[in-house]
């Protein structure tokens, strides 16, 4: 099975930066290119990500800061059902709900899509991360880490929903949140 793990966000404002840290952080334990998963750092590059998804993958991982009004560092799994769209189609600022179906137009998207979010902190106008939303990053590159370890095992692993809580359920700081919103 192939799959992808992207990150997206702008580094120059704050915690927005969280999906870039992340895909930062394990391309320094995978750095090594593999046939069965592709690591990739789309940082603002959202309709990049939209042509990436169509590109064969059997399931996707995307990193992003999300914005639900719960405690900054606060980690999250969701799936894009869980999710609704504030906005409309801009090239330089899709939010996650709107890279999905603009990629959908284009071809098929991996029907096991997951998202792994950060409450931010700040989004102020700065380069650098908030202590805790640094600390999510930390924790969210060792989850996947180890749950990527995994699927190297068992390549013919299309991970759920499950699977990535399984993963991810032994952090305190770790929700599945459903009906969510993405900005």
């Amino acid at each position: 099975m192939k799959g992808l793990i992207g990150g997206v966000g702008n580094i120059f404002f704050g915690d927005d930066g969280f999906g870039v840290e992340v895909i930062r952080s394990l391309k320094k334990i995978y750095y090594h290119p593999s046939e069965s998963l592709s690591i990739i750092d789309f940082g603002i590059r959202t309709v990049d990500l939209a042509f990436e998804l169509t590109n064969g993958y059997d399931w996707s991982v995307i990193i992003d800061a999300v914005y639900l009004g719960n405690l900054p560092g606060q980690i999250y799994l969701l799936h894009p059902e869980d999710c609704s769209s504030n906005s409309s189609f801009h090239p330089h600022q899709m939010d996650i709900p709107s890279v999905l179906r603009f990629a959908g137009q284009f071809g098929s998207i991996p029907q096991q899509t997951y998202l792994i979010g950060c409450e931010p902190e700040t989004i102020e106008e700065k380069i650098g991360l908030s202590a805790c939303v640094q600390q999510a990053v930390s924790q969210t590159a060792n989850v996947l880490s180890k749950a990527i370890e995994s699927l190297l095992v068992d390549q013919s692993c299309i991970p759920t929903k499950d699977f990535w809580a399984k993963f991810f359920s032994q952090e305190d700081n770790f929700y599945i949140e459903k009906n969510s919103s993405f900005t």
